[in-house]
């Protein structure tokens, strides 16, 4: 039976960190013989910025480049399954300006 997975999407603030993760039942984790990461539509942010481990990828200092859709891909012997999520991310300075214009 293939693993299932849904990594969620998220909106951010550019500066902070974020999270995704590719959530497969822990029961099911030891049928997952490994985890990819990748940008869809971009670059894919450097790795002094980011972690991956476990089915897990974090991002620290987020800025507008990072925004995009990221795939998830788990392995095992017999297929690939992946997961799209798409990570949004918000300038700070623009949203200080919008809340000091209200």
């Amino acid at each position: 039976m293939p693993v299932l997975f849904t990594p969620h999407d998220a909106a951010q603030l550019s500066e902070e960190n974020t999270g995704m993760a590719c959530p497969d039942g822990s029961s099911r984790r030891k049928s997952v013989n490994g985890y990819t990461h990748m940008q869809v539509n971009g670059e894919f942010p450097s790795t002094t910025r980011t972690l991956q481990e476990v089915g897990n990828l974090t991002i620290v200092h987020l800025n507008e480049q990072d925004a995009g859709l990221y795939e998830c891909i788990a392995s095992n012997l017999v297929a690939d399954i992946i997961a799209t999520a798409l990570l949004v991310v918000h300038s700070r300075s623009s949203l200080d300006s919008l809340l000091i214009s209200l």
